[in-house]
């Protein structure tokens, strides 16, 4: 009976220790997140950007996100955006014209920019990130907009 009550107790220990661990790490990503000015959380979403655009900060977290900048023009042909990424997976879609810098931490994570190769003087988007468990594509915009999720 002893061993019974021993391993219980050590079970029950384990279980209190990982339920800490999580809470912390809740924590963690929530004051993350406190110092962006978009904050998504826990669904799906499309943020379409129409007119000119110079920076933008957004955090997602448990999230699927797509970022449409087909329609948008960049400041002095540059723009940057802040961009916080916990368990999500991002697809961003530029016109073909522009170039795509992303530059960042990944932790557990993957990056597919298929946008840094555009030569030439073209306007630039630099993707600033901290990925952590999740996923980045950026895309140039199909030659059919429409084709495009959520339009």
């Amino acid at each position: 009976m002893k061993k019974r009550t021993l391993f219980g107790g050590l079970a029950a220990l384990a279980i209190v220790g990982a339920a800490a661990a999580a809470t912390i790490e809740v924590i963690k990503t929530n004051r993350k997140m406190s110092s962006y000015e978009k904050k998504i959380q826990f669904k799906g979403n499309l943020i379409a950007y129409e007119d000119e655009f110079e920076s933008d900060e957004i955090a997602i977290s448990f999230s699927g996100m797509q970022l449409d900048f087909t329609k948008a023009t960049l400041t002095n042909n540059e723009g940057t955006l802040h961009l916080f990424a916990h368990y999500s997976g991002v697809d961003i879609i530029v016109p073909a014209h522009w170039r795509v810098i992303t530059q960042g931490l990944n932790n557990r994570s993957g990056v597919s920019n298929l946008c840094e190769g555009v030569v030439g003087d073209a306007p630039t988007l630099v993707i600033e990130h901290d990925l952590r468990f999740a996923g980045l594509s950026v895309r140039s915009a199909p030659a059919n907009v429409e084709e495009l999720v959520g339009l």
